[in-house]
């Protein structure tokens, strides 16, 4: 098994012991692959090989694998994390041509003449 790169931002072992704490209800991992819409092989891949450095937290009871909603929203976060560079990102700005600055006010008034605005 290999293990998970802890970066800032995601422990893996912080987030087990928020599960063996029951700080959040869990629930058996299949139940929450479906919450996410994936299959439950694929639930397991996350968790045993991890995606991208992190590995979805889970805990075992009696041979079955359990987790929280809040473990694999966090999880999901820290994916996009890194996906983006490591940073959420910041929403970019967009330069607009005069002319298209000239449409959309053109617009802005006819929406205004209508009562639309």
């Amino acid at each position: 098994m290999s293990s998970c790169a802890v970066e800032i931002g995601f422990d893996y072992d912080a987030e087990v012991e928020r599960l063996l704490d029951n700080e959040e209800p869990i629930e058996p991992a299949h139940a929450l692959c479906k919450f996410a819409g994936v299959d439950r092989v694929t639930g397991w891949r996350w968790m045993e090989h991890g995606r991208r450095g992190v590995r979805w937290p889970y805990i075992m009871r009696g041979g079955r694998r359990f987790s929280s909603k809040g473990a694999l929203k966090r999880f999901f976060a820290e994916i996009t994390r890194r996906c983006n560079g490591g940073s959420v990102r910041e929403p970019e700005t967009v330069t607009l041509s005069k002319q298209r600055v000239r449409e959309l006010e053109r617009v802005d008034q006819q929406l205004v003449a209508r009562g639309l605005m």
